[in-house]
């Protein structure tokens, strides 16, 4: 295989079953790495000395949100899902910012609802939502399994997506930031 502009190598006329890439630059085991992988992955990463698997994820981008209840919401101009577990620092505090941005978000007509993604004790979830002084809706994802996390695209926890007035992703990832650079964007027909 031959290398791309950027030094990454590109193999073609892949089958699009499991495979197992391996890489190396001597016959010495600590300079050879594998990784279990499928037919058609992208961005793959052999690293040398170690085995691996590479986990791909779906991206959501250009889809309709794949959550039930969502009808139930205000009408908004767009709708921003945290995804998160309220058991990890990280996610507490990305949704304790965005209940400190709660007003933020009303102008800018975006609705923003959280989703648990691990199974939890339900009472303790709600004491801390209440004790939070969380203003947006929280869900509790129903299946907490690792398809179910491939399927949302969910990469790390928390993951934020945002999507357009159709319920259509537009955005998605773990920096707020970047999520917001895409919300002056919503409605443009910009994907």
């Amino acid at each position: 295989a031959a290398t791309d502009g950027e030094g990454r190598f590109v193999v073609t006329r892949v089958c699009r079953a499991p495979l197992r890439i391996q890489a190396g630059f001597s016959s010495v085991r600590e300079a050879t790495g594998t990784l279990q992988a499928q037919g058609g992955d992208r961005d793959v990463q052999v690293v040398l000395g170690a085995d691996g698997v590479h986990l791909s994820y779906a991206s959501l981008i250009g889809r309709p949100l794949p959550i039930e209840g969502l009808d139930t919401l205000p009408q908004a101009r767009g709708t921003l899902l945290c995804l998160f577990d309220w058991q990890q620092r990280p996610s507490r505090n990305m949704v304790i910012d965005l209940a400190r941005r709660a007003e933020e978000f009303t102008r800018w007509d975006v609705a923003v609802v959280g989703v648990q993604t691990v199974k939890v004790d339900r009472n303790e979830f709600d004491k801390w939502i209440r004790g939070q002084h969380i203003p947006f809706p929280v869900r509790m994802m129903e299946a907490h399994d690792e398809q179910t996390r491939l399927a949302w695209g969910i990469q790390s926890l928390p993951w934020l997506i945002l999507a357009d007035r159709t319920r259509i992703v537009v955005a998605e990832g773990y920096q707020l930031a970047q999520i917001e650079e895409r919300i002056d964007r919503i409605g443009d027909g910009e994907r």
